[in-house]
């Protein structure tokens, strides 16, 4: 499955394939798509409260690359709320971004969690 949008002139697309019952989540775009950073998120029920389901993750980010905050959240959320161990892979480059930009690209982030979370659950 594929999910694609527009972040000003630039594409940032969304690849999810099915690995068994977990999931691997390639997202890239911009002026040069690559990989920054790499999330991988893992379900957790609570020993103590059995009907808590939360999650863990671990993060490995490209030295100098700020994409890290990206797939910590994608990883985080979709493992807790499928209960399904996620990778994330996220490398988006947009030349001369500015501040409020990344602000914008988060909340598009946030609108693509939130439609992946209504196709996949």
């Amino acid at each position: 499955m594929q999910l694609s949008k527009l972040f000003h002139q630039h594409t940032i697309s969304v690849k999810i394939q099915e690995i068994g019952n977990d999931l691997n989540i390639c997202i890239f775009g911009g002026d040069e798509p690559h990989i920054g950073a790499v999330a991988l998120g893992i379900p957790i029920t609570l020993p103590h409260d059995p009907l808590t389901q939360t999650s863990s993750v671990s993060l490995m980010t490209v030295p100098g690359h700020k994409e890290d905050e990206f797939a910590l959240r994608v990883a985080r959320q979709l493992a807790k709320q499928l209960n399904k161990v996620i990778v994330v892979s996220c490398g988006i480059h947009i030349q001369d971004i500015k501040k409020e930009e990344i602000f914008q690209l988060s909340e598009l982030l946030d609108d693509i969690i939130n439609e992946l979370l209504s196709v996949l659950a």
